[in-house]
């Protein structure tokens, strides 16, 4: 007895010896790594800042543009778009020290994100013209159109005692802004004195259909409606109108 337990005190010592023989040795310690930085978040600028580095880039010389006939605007509405192929900024002029004639203007540039603003692609100067007396009527983006935002600009002028108004239709395509249509929206020939003048009607847009056509229903001193339909680049009138001529 005496002997196996010798024996098996030999054996567990042995068990134990290979055991540390096998057991792994301490590994030095990895270097530390290096924390990665985190990247600092791209400013996301407010639409007022936005609309404020859209005209920064648009007018860098100024608020104010000459035309070719010495005409001299100044800009003091503006509206920036983005559109699918690059923000557009939009601006309405008028004219200083107007004659009655003097027609409103819409400029409109074409820019491209860059840092935190945008570069100039291209300007487009008195892209949309309507109005007298200086200044437009009223403009709008409106997107029931086309493919691409269409501007609605609406102007309107008085001479001997007739008034007439027109909405021009202007597409903003990715090659520049198009002209679509001028399409009448008010007649009134009452003041003019004339035999017969008694016409008064004022239209408003219905039934538009993308990329088709629309109409204009007209009421007043006559009830009537007019049809426009795209052919091509342009929309334009079926049939004859029954608005009084300008």
């Amino acid at each position: 007895m005496r002997k196996l337990l010798v024996a098996l005190a030999f054996v567990v010592l042995g068990v134990v010896a290979v055991l540390g023989w096998m057991r792994p040795r301490d590994a030095p310690a990895p270097p530390p790594v290096a924390a990665t930085p985190t990247p600092s978040p791209t400013p996301v600028l407010s639409a007022q800042a936005r609309l404020a580095a859209a005209v920064a880039v648009a007018f860098k010389d100024g608020r104010a543009r000459t035309d070719e006939g010495r005409q001299r605007y100044t800009f003091d509405a503006d509206k920036l778009v983005d559109t699918p192929f690059g923000p557009v900024l939009i601006s309405e002029g008028s004219v200083v020290d107007p004659g009655h004639v003097s027609a409103g203007r819409i400029d409109i540039a074409y820019l491209r994100p860059e840092g935190t603003g945008f570069a100039l692609v291209r300007n487009y100067p008195a892209a949309a013209i309507a109005g007298s007396f200086g200044r437009l009527s009223s403009w709008q983006v409106d997107e029931r159109f086309a493919d691409m935002p269409t501007l609605r600009t609406e102007g309107g002028f008085t001479g001997q005692g007739i008034t007439c108004s027109a909405v021009v239709l202007t597409e903003l395509r990715p090659t520049g802004p198009v002209e679509m249509a001028q399409v009448p929206i008010g007649v009134d020939n009452t003041g003019s004195g004339l035999p017969g003048a008694d016409d008064s009607v004022e239209g408003s847009f219905t039934d538009i259909r993308r990329n088709q056509g629309f109409a204009v229903r007209y009421s007043g001193s006559k009830a009537f409606t007019d049809r426009w339909e795209r052919r091509g680049d342009r929309y334009v009138l079926t049939g004859p109108s029954q608005v009084p001529e300008c």
